[in-house]
């Protein structure tokens, strides 16, 4: 039984009807193919299926600006089907086809649909829907478009080379993104999201490893071509145009910023912390060494351990630490504090702006008007300077100091001239000293009081200074090592007019400079180091808490292991951290880092200037960036957080939907 259909166009309702053989089309003539002809053709197919037209064979011409034509229709394991040939031309004397396409009919439903032509094929496999070349594999699947890809079940893809797995594809002519884990989310041309529920944002981002036996999980990468996908990089972040993470729990943010070690943080603009644990801080801070640190636009760790802090400072020695802008420390375990300060040689340590260390040199003993003395410190391991030729400041390079039998303190040859001038005038005019006639050792005579040097093996030297402790050294007018009340204080150390060292094994150094605290160190005038084991170097700096640390003027910490670095920094957290002019860490493990940022709340991080984080556990990254709420992240200069609002339903359709994640 052969059947002959006509399609024409209905100016009316606006659309291609089907109709007898005999009817005419008002349309244009069939010299003009429209785009519609091959729909119209296969919307005639697909309706001769559903109205029930199998087991029979049909061969009819239907022309709609081409000719379809079905070729047959008969039953199939109880599934009626129709083999259709259609042919649609663009252009005079232009011909295309698209044949042996299969329509599946069952019941009133079409679970099968599949279209072949000369240049576009389509697959449907399991109750799937397919059109124009796409690819359609998964159960109860649909693809639509050329090249589009539906893998899983229930899998909806439309758009030509766009493929959507499960939730979301951004829709593009560039290749297509992937998101290959499951619940994962890949935005963006060629973007790839590797691991289970990890998320790519951007062209050519790629979240999670793409190797074909490893799989790692929840990376984050957001940017033109930002990669958290190396080998176990398992819960990295990489935000940034072409940021790359590729170790495990990594942090790379900024552009081109790139954190290569399990554990490592590299933020800034070329960034680069290379290594497991490293972190490398501010724009082109390069930490490659193993477990090293770089904070400061181009500062540099590039040995085991190493710290660098500060524009341009440069750590290269394992274990070394540089602290200034363009300070330098390239000998193992070297220390540099202060801007264009230089520690070269292993264990040397340089203090101060522009201090320099060299080579440790031996002096073993020297002859004094004929008699041949052996010097204490005769084998150095290393030097301290706090000064350089011309800017000499105490220790290495510095004025005139102590000489006594004991004595390790340094002196200059000026000294040593005038000490032995003086000697070779009264060798022969002095026989001897009467035994407890005079001061065992030395003391500066004064119109002020007498020194006093009670403890066992203590020195005082200047007007009222006083060693009371064992050990002890007072060395100005009115210092004092130790105290006189408690004679257990031992080996206090006190230098500067007016320095007073009363803890036990502690150290004052400079007017009216004072460290009360066992273990303390006070450095700097006015400076104080009240807490035990704490250090206080500054004008009027003040470490008032166990093991706390306040470097700058009028820098302060309050509480126990906080550290406060910069102008009237100030961390009164226990274990906080405030660094930068007027810093503020107010909350136990608070972090404030950069002029005038503040950390109020517990556990809370403060980056850049101005930076404010007082909700608990809150971060706040970027100047003048704002995260009030506990837990909220605000990224960038001036962004701030509001409260979480909860979505929990909406309606679609006519139909309430609740929603999962609402809290």
């Amino acid at each position: 039984m052969n059947r002959v259909f006509r399609v024409v166009w209905n100016r009316t309702i606006g659309a291609w009807v089907i109709a007898s053989e005999l009817a005419k089309s008002r349309s244009k003539g069939q010299g003009a193919k429209s785009k519609e002809s091959v729909a119209a053709c296969l919307l005639v197919a697909i309706l001769l299926a559903t109205f029930g037209v199998s087991g029979e064979a049909m061969a009819a011409q239907v022309e709609a600006g081409g000719m379809f034509r079905v070729l047959g229709c008969q039953s199939w394991s109880n599934y009626p089907y129709c083999q259709v040939d259609a042919y649609k031309a663009y252009g005079q004397q232009k011909y295309s086809h698209a044949r042996h396409g299969l329509i599946h009919a069952g019941g009133s439903n079409l679970p099968y649909f599949a279209a072949y032509s000369m240049l576009n094929s389509g697959v449907a496999h399991a109750d799937s829907i397919v059109v124009t070349g796409a690819h359609a594999l998964g159960n109860t699947s649909i693809a639509v478009g050329d090249a589009a890809n539906a893998w899983s079940s229930a899998a909806n893809a439309l758009g030509g080379y766009n493929a959507a797995v499960r939730y979301f594809n951004v829709n593009s002519g560039g290749p297509v993104s992937e998101a290959v884990g499951n619940e994962s989310l890949a935005i963006g041309v060629s973007a790839q999201s590797n691991g289970d529920s990890s998320i790519a944002m951007g062209k050519g981002a790629v979240a999670g490893s793409q190797s074909l036996w490893v799989k790692d999980d929840k990376d984050i990468a957001l940017g033109y071509e930002a990669k958290a996908s190396g080998s176990n990089s398992g819960n990295s972040i990489a935000i940034g145009s072409s940021a790359e993470t590729a170790g495990g729990n990594a942090v790379a943010m900024g552009s081109s910023a790139k954190s290569s070690g399990g554990a490592s943080i590299a933020m800034g603009f070329n960034a680069k912390a290379l290594h497991d644990s490293g972190v490398a801080i501010g724009n082109a801070a390069d930490a490659s060494g193993e477990k090293s640190i770089a904070i400061g636009n181009a500062a540099a760790a590039s040995s085991e351990k190493s710290i660098a802090m500060g524009y341009g400072a440069t750590s290269a020695g394992d274990s070394g630490i540089a602290i200034g802008n363009d300070a330098d420390a390239s000998g193992d375990n070297a220390v540099a504090l202060g801007k264009d300060a230089t520690a070269a040689q292993a264990g040397a340590v340089a203090l101060g702006s522009g201090s320099s260390t060299a080579e440790a040199v031996a002096t073993t003993g020297g002859t004094l008007n004929g008699t041949a003395y052996t010097y204490a410190g005769a084998a150095p391991d290393s030097t301290v300077s706090v000064g350089s030729a011309g800017h000499e400041r105490t220790v290495t390079n510095v004025a005139a100091g102590r000489v006594s039998g004991t004595s390790t303190d340094a002196v200059n040859g000026s000294q040593l001239y005038a000490t032995n001038t003086e000697l070779g005038k009264v060798g022969t005019a002095v026989n001897s000293i009467q035994e407890g006639a005079g001061v065992k050792y030395a003391h500066t005579h004064s119109t002020g009081a007498d020194s006093t040097a009670s403890g066992t093996d203590s020195s005082a030297m200047g007007p009222a200074a006083s060693a009371y402790g064992d050990s002890a050294v007072a060395l100005g007018n009115g210092a004092v090592a130790g105290d006189a009340n408690d004679s257990a204080v031992a080996n206090a150390v006190a230098l500067g007019n007016q320095a007073k060292a009363q803890g036990g094994s502690s150290i004052a150094m400079g007017f009216k400079a004072s460290s009360s605290g066992s273990s303390g160190i006070a450095i700097g005038n006015a400076a104080a180091a009240s807490g035990n084991k704490s250090i206080a170097m500054g004008y009027e700096a003040d470490a008032s808490g166990d093991r706390s640390i306040a470097m700058g003027y009028d820098a302060a910490t309050s509480s126990d292991k906080s550290i406060a670095m910069g102008y009237a920094a100030n961390a009164n957290g226990g274990a906080s951290i405030a660094m930068g002019y007027t810093a503020k860490s107010t909350a136990s493990s608070g972090i404030a880092i950069g002029n005038a940022a503040a950390a109020s709340s517990e556990k809370s991080i403060a980056m850049g200037y101005g930076a404010t984080s007082a909700g608990g556990s809150a971060v706040a990254l970027g100047e003048d960036a704002t995260a009030a709420q506990a837990g909220a992240v605000a990224l960038g200069s001036g962004s701030s957080t509001a409260a979480a609002v909860a979505t929990t339903g909406g309606t679609l359709n006519g139909t309430a939907y609740t929603y999962a994640g609402t809290n």
